[in-house]
C-alpha cells in the first residue's frame, strides 16, 4: 500500500494556507515575518510529500495491520521491546525511562515513532528541507516537483476557541498526575500510582492530536540532545492512516463559522513552497549561519534503526 501524495500545487492550495517563494530573500522574509513564540515549523524536501509520522509510513507501506492488528498494538509492542532490551542505552538519553521519553529518543535515532518533528526555528526547518536535496542534479518534470516545502502551525490560529487548539500534553499529564497524587495521599504508594504511570502511552495514546514541547518536560523526562540542538518538539497523531492535513482542515475564522461537532477542530496548516533553484544559495546561507550536521547533532549513530530491525525480526503476540 502506498502513501498518498500531492500531484499538483492546486491540491496543496486547497489542503493548506498556501503560498510560494521563488527567491531565497523572499522565502526568508516570509518565514521571518511569522516566526514568534508558539509557531512551529517543519521542512520537507519534496512538495509532493504529505505529512506522516515515520510509524504511519511503516504501518501503511508494510501493511503491518496484518501482523499487529491495530496501530496502538504496534506502538505498544515497540515500546515494550525497547524497554525490555535497550535500557542501558535509553538511560543515556532519558531522565527517566517512560513511554514518552522512549519515543522521543527513538525518533532521533532511526526507529519509527508516532511523533512528527517540528521546530521553533525556521532555519532548522530549512536545513532539513535542503538536506540531500539538489536541484542541479534532478530532472524536474512537473510543476510541483520544482518545490520543497516549509510548513508551520500555530496554537489558537483561526477561531479562538479551546476546541481548535493543539492539545498540550503537559495539561493531560498534569491532570493524570494530580489524580495519582490523590491516590497516593489516600492509599500510599500503591502499584500504578507513580509518576511514570501518568506518562504511559495508554494515558494519551488515543488523543487525536497532541503537542509535546521539550521546554516543559517536567513530566516527560526527556533529555534528548538532538532535539534540544534542533529547537525541536513533536506533534502526535493517533490516526494510523490519514496525513496531518486531514486533521488540520478548518478554515473557520470565527465562532459563527464553526460547525456543530464534537470532533477536534484544527485550522489549516500553513505551507510555503520554495522553488528548488534557490537550494545552492540556501545551503551556503545556512552554512554561514552555522546550521550544519555537526551543530544540529546529526551523527551517523543509527542504533534505533538496528533496534527496529531486530524488533521486526522477532515474533510478537
Amino acid at each position: 500500500m502506498q502513501l498518498e501524495t500531492f500531484s499538483f500545487t492546486m491540491q496543496k492550495s486547497v489542503a493548506y494556507q498556501y503560498s510560494q517563494a521563488f527567491s531565497l530573500s523572499d522565502a526568508l522574509q516570509k518565514l521571518a515575518s511569522v516566526q514568534k513564540e508558539g509557531i512551529y515549523f517543519r521542512g520537507q524536501a519534496e512538495s509532493t510529500w504529505k505529512i506522516y509520522s515515520s510509524m504511519q509510513r511503516e504501518w501503511i507501506e508494510k501493511e503491518l495491520h496484518h501482523r499487529f492488528g491495530s496501530y496502538q498494538n504496534f506502538a505498544e509492542a515497540l515500546l515494550n521491546y525497547a524497554y525490555a532490551n535497550y535500557q542501558p542505552i535509553l538511560k543515556n538519553y532519558c531522565k527517566l525511562i517512560t513511554d514518552i521519553s522512549i519515543f522521543s529518543t527513538l525518533q532521533h535515532y532511526g526507529a519509527p515513532t508516532p511523533f512528527i518533528d517540528w521546530t521553533s526555528d525556521y532555519l532548522v526547518a530549512l536545513y532539513f528541507a535542503s538536506l540531500g536535496n539538489d536541484f542541479c542534479h534532478r530532472k524536474i518534470s512537473d510543476e510541483i516537483e520544482s518545490f520543497f516545502s516549509i510548513y508551520w502551525v500555530e496554537k489558537g490560529r483561526g477561531a479562538e476557541t479551546p476546541e481548535n487548539d493543539l492539545t498540550d500534553i503537559n495539561r493531560t499529564l498534569e491532570d493524570a498526575n494530580a489524580q495519582l497524587e490523590q491516590i497516593r495521599e489516600d492509599w500510599g504508594s500503591v502499584p500504578g500510582s507513580d509518576l511514570k504511570s501518568a506518562t504511559q502511552y495508554k494515558t494519551w495514546g488515543n488523543l487525536p492530536i497532541i503537542l509535546m514541547r521539550h521546554g516543559e518536560d517536567k513530566l516527560m523526562h526527556i533529555e534528548n540532545r538532538r532535539s534540544n540542538l534542533q529547537s525541536g518538539l513533536f506533534i502526535y497523531s493517533s490516526d494510523p492512516l490519514n496525513s496531518l492535513d486531514k486533521r488540520f482542515s478548518s478554515s473557520a475564522k470565527s465562532l459563527a463559522e464553526l460547525p456543530e461537532t464534537d470532533d477536534l477542530i484544527l485550522p489549516k496548516i500553513h505551507c510555503l513552497d520554495i522553488h528548488k533553484s534557490v537550494l545552492p544559495q540556501l545551503k551556503a546561507y545556512l552554512s554561514s549561519r552555522s546550521y550544519t550536521t555537526e551543530t544540529l547533532g546529526l551523527s551517523t549513530d543509527d542504533w534505533g534503526k538496528k533496534l527496529y530491525t531486530k524488533f521486526l525480526s522477532e515474533p510478537h503476540s
